[in-house]
């Protein structure tokens, strides 16, 4: 439950910032319209254009074994001088969402 909440608000953060370029976008609703996706009050159409964004980690498990783990957003991982100009480049490139995984089970997460 709190990955998806915590999924959804970085989602949120991230086309917020891209508020001025994608504004339309970014305040209609995206909705199904036959087999296609389409903004809520003006129909426009609207193509998901979007990317995955991850650091990784290989770990050891309890029992020795290796594990890649995702970082990203990890408590004491997180480093802003490497995510804010990823995010800059995904922006700069015109997508308009992006997935990331969260790894909540980590023994450091809040």
């Amino acid at each position: 439950m709190i990955h998806s909440k915590l999924a959804r608000l970085l989602f949120l953060c991230f086309t917020a910032s891209l508020a001025p370029k994608f504004a339309l976008a970014s305040a209609e609703r995206v909705v199904v319209k036959g087999v296609k996706f389409a903004l809520k009050n003006s129909g426009v159409p609207f193509l998901p254009r979007g990317t995955n964004y991850n650091r990784n980690e290989m770990r050891t498990l309890p029992d020795g074994s290796p594990e890649w783990w995702y970082r990203t957003f990890d408590v004491g991982y997180y480093k802003p001088e490497l995510v804010e100009p990823a995010l800059a480049e995904i922006e700069k490139s015109d997508y308009n969402y992006v997935r990331v995984f969260l790894s909540g089970q980590h023994p450091d997460a809040g």
